[in-house]
């Protein structure tokens, strides 16, 4: 018996390697629903959805470059300012899914067309338009274009920012057939470890030890782990974090939009992310706190907040992230990379993961150092710790920071592997 539709679709197809590439996807049109989410499923397919997407094609069709010098081209879609790195070694090309990530748009007008045919497929057809057999033929001839044109411009290495959406794990699968180098550059600091996510790629770039070593625990190999740093982590830790309840910053517990490629189908309760605010609020009322900002994900909808949480109490924070923690005292949150920020500016973060047996309020295993098992990072998984944490004003030990970030960037592995190959 089939425990999900997505298993059934793959079992009951001619080409299980297309409806693999499309998991994200066909999750995202059964899962991802819901006002609790800025984006989610059903305002995707709106039509004023597709003015964006028509403003944005317009753009890269402007950035994009007829290039006769293919010396040393790298494609990358990594976050943050990687790419500026990447250009004092490289000429980035960036990829035609993504949008503003510091390159140029390679411009090729058989691939660009073909490639906007089925992002529009992608972007806003139902499910049985997304797994027909005209859609899987088409990209099947997306992908031998696709392999047709790195070759063409003689690319070096593919950088990613992650192995799970459609086009990434496409053009991931390209590179390692034609024997170039491929990255996935870690965007934060994980809340799930299996040697199966990011471990498509053959290599994985981490901020720090301890990230790599979680991988490594959780099966990776250890020698296609690069420990990087961060670009923007690189300047002297500070020693001493702030760690009072003056300026109270919490961090929401957010739901995935769709459940992550390697788990069985894991389904969250959105009521629990009021249920986590309700229980932090009650807590620092005892303490005598009368307000405190509320940090939500770039995914969630204020709006839906705003309309079902205490707003006398919490007051939804929208200014730069850097500003907020210059400005807080402490920060309350769940498993985040809010949590290296937090600390790199000098602030404590108080980890408040409620969980039975490890899991979590959305049904998902906790890992380190959300699990409290790093004896510098204080972690309470109920009421009663939570409580014991503020009376003792036990604090993280600001010096576990270099351990997750590697205090100075450096990609000069990166580079070797880039020049020399695999």
């Amino acid at each position: 018996m089939y425990q999900d539709l997505y298993n059934y679709l793959y079992e009951n197809t001619k080409n299980r390697y297309i409806i693999e590439l499309l998991q994200y996807e066909i999750n995202k049109r059964i899962y991802y629903f819901g006002n609790n989410f800025i984006n989610p499923w059903e305002k995707s397919c709106l039509d004023k959805n597709k003015i964006k997407q028509f403003i944005t094609s317009k753009y890269k069709t402007l950035r994009s470059k007829s290039l006769i010098n293919n010396h040393n081209l790298v494609l990358s879609d990594a976050y943050f300012t990687v790419n500026d790195e990447l250009k004092k070694n490289c000429r980035v090309v960036v990829p035609w899914w993504t949008f503003k990530r510091n390159g140029i748009y390679l411009k090729d007008t058989r691939f660009q067309k073909l490639f906007y045919e089925i992002n529009q497929v992608i972007n806003n057809a139902r499910l049985d338009e997304l797994i027909s057999e005209g859609f899987i033929k088409k990209i099947t001839l997306f992908i031998n274009a696709g392999e047709q044109l790195i070759v063409s411009h003689d690319f070096k290495a593919g950088i990613f920012s992650n192995d799970l959406g459609f086009y990434e794990r496409i053009f991931i699968d390209i590179l390692k057939k034609l024997n170039i180098p491929t990255f996935i550059f870690l965007h934060g600091l994980p809340a799930r470890y299996n040697n199966i996510d990011d471990n498509r790629a053959d290599y994985l770039i981490v901020w720090g030890d301890k990230i790599k070593e979680n991988y490594i625990k959780a099966g990776v190999d250890s020698n296609k782990i690069i420990v990087s740093g961060h670009p923007a982590y690189s300047k002297p830790l500070k020693k001493k974090l702030k760690n009072s309840l003056d300026e109270v910053l919490v961090i929401s517990k957010a739901m995935n939009g769709a459940p992550s490629i390697s788990n069985d189908i894991i389904l969250s309760d959105r009521g629990n992310c009021l249920l986590y605010l309700k229980l932090i609020q009650e807590i620092l009322k005892e303490f005598g706190v009368k307000k405190a900002k509320l940090r939500i994900h770039p995914s969630e909808n204020p709006d839906w907040y705003k309309a079902n949480i205490d707003t006398g109490f919490f007051t939804i924070d929208r200014d730069n992230l850097i500003n907020t923690l210059k400005k807080s005292t402490l920060v309350i949150g769940p498993t985040s990379t809010v949590f290296l920020e937090s600390i790199y500016w000098g602030v404590n973060y108080l980890v408040f993961e409620p969980s039975i047996n490890d899991i979590d309020l959305m049904n998902y295993p906790l890992v380190s150092p959300f699990d409290g098992t790093d004896n510098g990072i204080p972690v309470a998984k109920n009421l009663e710790e939570f409580k014991n944490i503020l009376i003792n004003k036990k604090s993280v030990e600001s010096e576990i920071l270099k351990d997750y970030i590697s205090p100075e960037f450096d990609l000069s592995e990166v580079f070797s592997k880039i020049k020399y190959g695999k």
